[in-house]
C-alpha cells in the first residue's frame, strides 16, 4: 500500500485490530507499579472505539483498573514488522447480559461456564488514541 493510499483512520484502525490474536495489557497501581500481561484479542466483537476483555475480579489488573482506569494495549504481528499502541480507559462490570454480548468462543477453554462463571467480570476498554508503526510510518490517530 502506498503512502497516497493509507489513511490512519478509525475503519483501518478496526481492521488493523482484528489481525492480532494477542496484546499486551498495561495497566497501574496506586503505588505507580506498571504491570504488563498477555491478554486474548476478543475478535467476536467489532471495533466500535471499545475493546472488551475478560478477567477474574481477584487479580492485580482489576485491582489496578478500580483505583487508576488507565490502560495501554501493545500489539506486534507475527513478523515484527507491524505494532500497534493503543490507550485508553477501562471500566468493570459483572454484567452476565453485557459479557455475553461481548463473549468470544477462544475464551471457553478459560471459562467454560461463560459469563456464568464465579468471579467473572468484563472490561470495557474505551479507546482514547492509538499509535501505529510499520515500514518508517509512526502515526497517531486520536479518537
Amino acid at each position: 500500500m502506498s503512502d497516497q493510499e493509507f489513511s490512519f483512520d478509525k475503519q483501518f484502525l478496526s481492521s488493523i485490530i482484528q489481525t492480532f490474536d494477542v496484546c499486551m495489557m498495561t495497566t497501574i497501581s496506586m503505588d505507580g507499579d506498571i504491570n504488563t500481561r498477555p491478554m486474548l484479542q476478543n475478535k467476536a466483537v467489532e471495533f466500535d472505539g471499545f475493546l472488551y476483555f475478560f478477567s477474574l475480579i481477584n487479580t492485580r489488573k482489576v485491582r489496578d483498573l478500580n483505583d487508576i482506569p488507565t490502560i495501554s494495549l501493545t500489539y506486534q504481528d507475527k513478523e515484527g514488522t507491524t505494532f500497534l499502541q493503543l490507550h485508553g480507559e477501562g471500566e468493570l462490570t459483572n454484567s452476565t447480559k453485557e459479557m455475553a454480548a461481548h463473549w468470544d468462543h477462544n475464551l471457553d477453554k478459560w471459562w467454560p461456564l461463560k459469563e456464568h462463571t464465579e468471579q467473572l467480570c468484563m472490561i470495557r476498554m474505551k479507546v482514547l488514541w492509538a499509535r501505529y508503526w510499520h515500514q518508517g510510518k509512526d502515526l497517531v490517530l486520536e479518537l
